[in-house]
């Protein structure tokens, strides 16, 4: 399983600014980050480059997750089609293959999730460690471009982990906690379940299909594009800036 090239990977994602990046000194000695590593560029082009670092690593891993996901998606899809036309077995005419058509809709469904809550995961940690190298304010981290209903690629990624982490503990948590409500509300938002008066117990399931599915528009490659271009608006935000992306902002 061969990761994606580093020179490669600058000139796809638009990131030719760490081709010119070199090691730092600091206090007459080579500059480290808090974790060890060699610091290579000031601090956004140290931060990019270790997220280039670490996502060239997961690349191969997410690539097979996100079709996984898709496969067991499609197949929940097509199950679910078939029942709801009439063309799927009856439970009146055929009990048994009903309950096997069943069992299978939930293997499918179970599975599309899992993949999809390890990928939001995956993403979520690669893009904290980010968040602590680059420092960017609170502003940049939650409107960079791009975003969906108005909530940032980080903070979406952030609430769909926390969703696959604690949805059975939101499903029995009846007003949700202080600590839930953000992230219950980030996602009611892009999914647009939120309904008057909804206090946030809308969702009580693992919704990161739902989730990856949305903000990759049913692609891995976007969903590496959209990772890569919010980790540089980041670095680059400016308040009075606006970027328009494939109908999002």
């Amino acid at each position: 399983m061969r990761i994606p090239n580093y020179l490669d990977t600058l000139n796809r994602y638009g990131l030719e600014r760490l081709k010119s990046g070199d090691l730092q000194v600091r206090n007459d000695n080579i500059a480290v980050t808090a974790d060890g590593d060699l610091q290579f560029g000031d601090r956004t082009v140290n931060a990019l480059f270790r997220l280039v670092e670490r996502w060239r690593v997961h690349q191969p891993t997410l690539n097979d997750l996100f079709e996984a996901m898709q496969f067991h998606s499609r197949q929940r899809d097509e199950t679910l089609d078939a029942r709801n036309s009439g063309r799927g077995p009856s439970f009146v005419t055929d009990i048994d293959a009903f309950h096997e058509v069943t069992d299978r809709l939930r293997v499918d469904e179970s599975g599309a999730s899992i993949y999809a809550g390890t990928i939001c995961l995956v993403l979520n940690n690669l893009l904290q460690r980010f968040r602590v190298d680059a420092q960017p304010t609170s502003d940049a981290w939650r409107k960079a471009a791009p975003t969906f209903t108005g909530e940032s690629f980080s903070e979406i990624i952030a609430a769909a982990a926390n969703n696959f982490r604690h949805h059975d503990e939101w499903a029995r948590t009846n007003p949700p906690t202080p600590q839930q409500i953000p992230s219950i509300s980030v996602l009611q938002n892009v999914l647009g379940t939120r309904t008057s008066g909804d206090q946030g117990r809308g969702i009580r399931t693992n919704v990161c299909r739902e989730i990856v599915l949305l903000v990759s528009d049913g692609a891995i490659e976007q969903l590496h594009e959209r990772l890569f271009a919010y980790a540089k608006n980041v670095c680059d935000y400016s308040p009075m800036a606006t970027c328009v992306r494939d109908g999002h902002t």
